[in-house]
């Protein structure tokens, strides 16, 4: 085996290795829809972001590894090296997608409810009388809304039945 054939056989593994790689990324967007669910438009800009994630990653590739040539095995060996993740590790993952989004969530809830209370404890003197300020406000929006409402009935019922 010569150099050259060894330098594409390696670039075929790396290219799987690439594909592979892909299907992780793809892995994040698909807990990441689960997780938070949006509508078509959010959902096209993440399928447009992994295209764009997974094609600047095997142009890179082709540069580093192939002075810049695409090669059409290298490119099956991506979408193959893909489509093992999705048919191996990616069900076992969408299988615990759930637990894994239960436990971030749990996580990111920990980490900003002790963020809260480092920032409470630091800022309380400033953050007390703004949240008062703010839910006084909101309380007299409440009550202006109400006699609005109320208003509203009167002139409703004092028109009488006719």
């Amino acid at each position: 085996m010569n150099l050259y054939q060894f330098n594409q056989t390696q670039f075929l593994f790396l290219s799987f290795a690439l594909g592979f790689a892909a299907g992780i990324v793809f892995e994040f967007f698909r807990i990441l829809r689960r997780a938070f669910p949006h509508g078509v438009l959010a959902v096209a800009l993440e399928d447009l972001a992994f295209f764009i994630i997974t094609s600047a990653a095997y142009w890179i590739l082709c540069f580093a590894a192939a002075l810049g040539r695409l090669r059409w095995f290298s490119f099956f060996a991506l979408v193959l090296g893909f489509f093992v993740y999705l048919l191996s590790l990616g069900r076992l993952l969408t299988a615990l997608s759930g637990a894994i989004i239960a436990f971030m969530r749990r996580l990111i809830g920990s980490v900003v409810n002790f963020a809260a209370v480092r920032l409470r404890a630091v800022f309380g003197f400033f953050v007390r009388p703004v949240c008062r300020a703010f839910s006084a406000l909101g309380r007299r929006a409440v009550r202006i809304k109400r006699r609005r409402q109320l208003k509203k009935f009167l002139r409703w019922s004092s028109r009488g039945f006719r």
